[in-house]
């Protein structure tokens, strides 16, 4: 792939706006987007196709996939899978999955399963009509909100450092755990069924992203400090603003995606800065903020057009 092309799809990747709201996870680097608009490809060339089984694509809807278990012994058995995601055992991972869902039945479905053996994370509707979360082989269910049939986006952080998964349904934390991941090593896919019960989503899928970092941080450290940082314009053309709270980090960076070495970097002086980046080549930037005296560290990316 040329590497305008990369540029222009990590922009969409990141800045694209929708009508559901995302978790920001601008902080992580992607490893695969797959639209499933049409393709099941991963629009960043990085990871194989996934595989579909009986789940037809409906435009700009995604897939559907019809809650028929794939090895019910009905010849409309339904599997919509990624292939091995070596980066889900990182240091840090994120998923997040639009979805919506057809019809509320008097089926426990899963929405999306992560792990073919453990199924150790994944998020469902309750044959009682409500939301719920797995967690290395438990349900746990989130009477505050009650599924609908419009489209919506879950999201799934877990850092290995404090063993604390998160879970966002459009941007708003519903669960959090703080536990080990139980499963095998290469248990890394992630689909539309449970294997273990027999049960598969009834609905569409669509803009399946997943993310990784091999920074080790504490998730709850790490998404406060996120809060924290403020970066605008982004994209941006001559200058981008950053602005940070309770004046926590005393030294800042600015570096190419794919080369660690600093391009900018300098001390805050106050709680906003302003960096010029009219000189920097179209692309993808990573700004790293640095506590010089407890090592702390936050990044993110941002576009320079």
């Amino acid at each position: 792939m040329k590497a305008t092309s990369v540029f222009c799809i990590l922009t969409l990747l990141l800045t694209t706006s929708s009508e559901v709201p995302a978790q920001d996870l601008s902080n992580m680097v992607p490893v695969a987007w797959y639209t499933l608009i049409d393709s099941t490809g991963d629009k960043l060339e990085l990871k194989p196709d996934m595989e579909l089984t009986n789940a037809p694509f409906e435009g700009q809807n995604g897939v559907y996939s019809n809650g028929q278990y794939i090895y019910s012994g009905q010849p409309d058995g339904c599997l919509i899978t990624t292939l091995n995601i070596p980066e889900l055992y990182s240091p840090t991972f994120a998923i997040s999955l639009q979805f919506r869902l057809d019809t509320l039945d008097d089926y426990t479905r899963p929405i999306m399963i992560v792990g073919d053996t453990w199924r150790y994370l994944g998020f469902y509707v309750l044959s009682d009509d409500e939301w719920a979360i797995r967690f290395n082989g438990s349900i746990h269910a989130i009477p505050d909100i009650k599924p609908d049939d419009k489209w919506h986006e879950v999201t799934i952080i877990y850092s290995s450092l404090d063993s604390m998964v998160h879970f966002y349904l459009d941007a708003e934390k519903i669960y959090e755990q703080t536990a080990p991941l139980i499963r095998d090593i290469e248990d890394d896919r992630i689909s539309n069924t449970h294997y273990g019960t027999g049960n598969t989503f009834l609905g569409n899928w669509r803009h399946l992203k997943i993310f990784h970092s091999d920074e080790i941080f504490s998730s709850t450290e790490h998404f406060e400090k996120n809060q924290n940082i403020q970066l605008s314009p982004n994209p941006t053309s001559g200058f981008i603003l950053i602005s940070q709270e309770n004046d926590r980090f005393d030294h800042w960076e600015v570096t190419n995606l794919n080369r660690p070495t600093p391009i900018i970097q300098g001390h805050w002086s106050s709680s906003q800065i302003e960096i010029p980046t009219g000189n920097l080549p179209a692309g993808i930037y990573v700004f790293k903020a640095t506590n010089l005296k407890s090592g702390q560290i936050i990044t993110k990316l941002f576009v320079k057009q």
